[in-house]
């Protein structure tokens, strides 16, 4: 499978694909978005616990946000989020072009 950069790019340059290739495509990246989906719950298990500790040695909430938000997992849990809205966004862009091909096949456009 290519990674979220490599597809991408791919669909930047306007690579055609398949409507088998992006079928698969679409497969394969709803199974990352699950991936993605538990390692963000067990992130988001941590946080409450992780975050009142930080709350204890700060000032303020906002302190403490922004303390989290420094912290590996509060980076890692920011990153997870993006790669959901990713999968998300090129997901449904697959779903358009494989809508436009169908059309194209049968002469409605």
């Amino acid at each position: 499978m290519l990674t979220l950069k490599e597809l991408s790019q791919k669909l930047k340059e306007g690579v055609q694909f398949s409507p088998s290739d992006l079928s698969k495509i679409r497969l394969e990246l709803s199974g990352h978005l699950g991936l993605i989906a538990e390692e963000l719950t067990a992130i988001l298990e941590q946080k409450p616990g992780q975050w009142l500790e930080l709350r204890k040695q700060s000032q303020s909430s906002s302190e403490a946000d922004k303390k989290w938000e420094a912290s590996e997992l509060g980076i890692q849990e920011m990153k997870l989020r993006w790669d959901i809205k990713v999968v998300d966004k090129i997901s449904s862009s697959l779903r358009l072009r494989l809508e436009v091909m169908d059309k194209e096949a049968r002469n409605l456009y």
